[in-house]
C-alpha cells in the first residue's frame, strides 16, 4: 500500500476554495533552490492548506532498467512507453497515473483524485483496470510537501504555477513540454498566482 496516498479524504474532502493548486502545473523557476527539482514540471494531484500537497514530475523519464514486472503495464502506457520520475517520495515504489472520463470499478488500488485523475497503486489494481483510463503513465515516486511547504517554495520564487492541459501529463513529447507550457503563456511568460490564494497563516 501506497503510504503517502493512505487517507486521501484529507484532501478530497478540502473546500474547492482551499485547493487552489490542485490540477496546476509548477515550473521550476531559475531561482529554485533544490537541484532535484530543476528543470522540472509538477503536476499537482492534491491539494490543501491543512494537508500539503501531493505531485508529480511529469517530463522527466528515468534511464534505469526495471523488472519484466512493468512489461504488462507500460504496454498499456500513453507514448513514450517508458517509467517517469515522479519525485523523491517514496522512490523506490512504482505508481501509475492516469485520465478517465468513466465511471471507475470499485478496485482497492484506485485512488480517484480531481480533475479526473487517477492514482493505481500496482500492488493493488490489476492491469485491467487501465482499459477504463484515455491516457495512462508510470512514475518512479511522487513528490510531497508538508502543510504550509509549498506555499513557502511559491513565496520564494521557487515555482511558475500554470494551468494544465489534459494531456499535458501523458504528452508523447516531455522534454518539450516545459518550453511549450512557457510559450502558451500570455506574453510567453508565466505569471505568478496573486501571493494571497496562497495564504500561510
Amino acid at each position: 500500500m501506497l503510504t503517502g496516498f493512505e487517507n486521501l479524504d484529507r484532501f478530497l474532502s478540502v473546500p474547492h476554495e482551499k485547493t487552489v493548486l490542485t490540477g496546476k502545473l509548477l515550473l521550476a523557476s531559475p531561482f529554485m533552490n533544490d537541484s532535484m527539482f530543476a528543470g522540472s514540471i509538477v503536476l499537482i494531484s492534491a491539494h490543501s492548506r491543512n494537508a500539503g500537497a501531493i505531485g508529480f514530475i511529469i517530463n522527466q523519464t528515468v534511464s534505469e532498467v526495471f523488472s519484466d514486472t512493468y512489461t504488462k503495464w507500460l504496454s498499456n502506457a500513453s507514448s513514450p512507453s517508458e517509467i517517469f520520475r515522479g519525485g523523491p517520495v517514496e522512490h523506490d515504489v512504482i505508481i501509475g497515473l492516469g485520465h478517465t472520463t468513466n465511471q471507475l470499478s470499485d478496485s482497492p488500488g484506485l485512488y480517484q483524485l480531481k480533475n479526473n485523475l487517477v492514482v493505481l497503486d500496482l500492488e493493488e489494481s490489476f492491469v485491467d483496470d487501465t482499459k477504463a483510463l484515455q491516457h495512462f503513465r508510470l512514475f518512479k515516486g511522487y513528490s510531497g510537501w508538508t502543510p504550509g511547504q509549498l506555499e513557502a517554495e511559491i513565496h520564494a520564487e521557487g515555482w511558475l504555477i500554470a494551468e494544465a492541459n489534459t494531456t499535458d501529463p501523458f504528452t508523447p513529447r516531455p522534454k518539450k513540454l516545459y518550453g511549450k507550457v512557457i510559450r502558451r503563456q500570455p506574453g510567453g511568460l508565466t505569471e505568478y498566482y496573486p501571493t494571497e490564494t496562497l495564504s500561510l497563516n
